[in-house]
């Protein structure tokens, strides 16, 4: 292996999706807090966790080898490329039949995307220098873990949206509600822990805390990349949502906003 590549920390890898229409929402979620991720290739997973340039909002995704077609990894390290570009790039033709090959090449600086479906098409970007540290998970014990239908939470968020930017989330042992305060209208959606929206509700601690509606809604409730979504969260303290999703458990996190009443 070239010893450029080894001290540089750039991964050399190849790698098959079978499903690019999968890999193509994915991406999008990433691409909404940063369009230059910073992929960590090891040899099980590739996975990336990294903040949005305010620091309000961190992505927390792994996925792991077995939900790839073919999977071979040369030399562990990292891959960043521009996302929004490769979007535009590389998935805007796309149906439910096409394949992605992915190929990260330190030696040559480049990561090319192949689609094979009626046809084989190669996109290549260059490789970018990565600017992200590596994070710490946040440690931190939840209060509060609620598991709903995720397109239901997204419609109400989006609804809601049209009368504050910041949402207020109460959880106690019989409801979930949310509430938004505007300069005219005030909003309360309620869910009774009997709701077939409301799934699964533990709370061992009445709390309430203050979120950005528009960092709520588009980085981390994404109906697009699952059914089920859960929320834990405490008293005026961040909050992670799990997506279960069809290649694992996608976390993400966003801070409170505390100077909200």
């Amino acid at each position: 292996m070239n010893e450029t590549t080894k001290k540089n920390g750039f991964a050399v890898a190849e790698m098959t999706f079978a499903n690019a229409c999968l890999l193509k929402k994915l991406f999008e979620a990433i691409n909404r807090p940063t369009d230059e991720p910073v992929f960590r290739i090891s040899e099980d997973a590739i996975g990336i966790r990294q903040m949005d340039p305010s620091r309000v909002c961190m992505i927390d995704y792994s996925i792991g080898k077995a939900y790839f077609e073919m999977w071979n990894v040369h030399t562990p390290g990292d891959c960043c490329f521009n996302l929004g570009e490769a979007l535009k790039a590389v998935f805007k033709k796309i149906s439910k039949d096409t394949r992605v090959s992915i190929f990260v090449d330190s030696k040559d600086g480049n990561v090319t995307f192949t689609l094979k479906d009626s046809r084989v098409r190669q996109r290549t970007l260059p490789m970018l220098k990565p600017q992200s540290e590596k994070l710490p998970v946040p440690k931190l014990q939840f209060d509060a873990t609620v598991k709903m239908v995720t397109k239901q939470l997204r419609e109400d968020l989006e609804d809601i949206a049209n009368i504050s930017d910041h949402v207020v989330l109460k959880a106690s042992p019989k409801e979930f509600v949310i509430e938004a305060t505007g300069d005219i209208v005030k909003a309360k959606n309620t869910y009774e822990a009997e709701s077939e929206a409301l799934l699964n509700i533990q709370v061992t601690k009445e709390c309430r805390a203050v979120y950005s509606l528009s960092y709520l809604t588009e980085a981390l409730v994404d109906p697009n990349l699952c059914s089920v979504i859960a929320l834990d969260f405490s008293e005026n303290m961040p909050i992670r949502t799990t997506m279960f999703s069809d290649v694992g458990e996608l976390y993400s996190w966003l801070a409170p906003r505390i100077e909200c009443e």
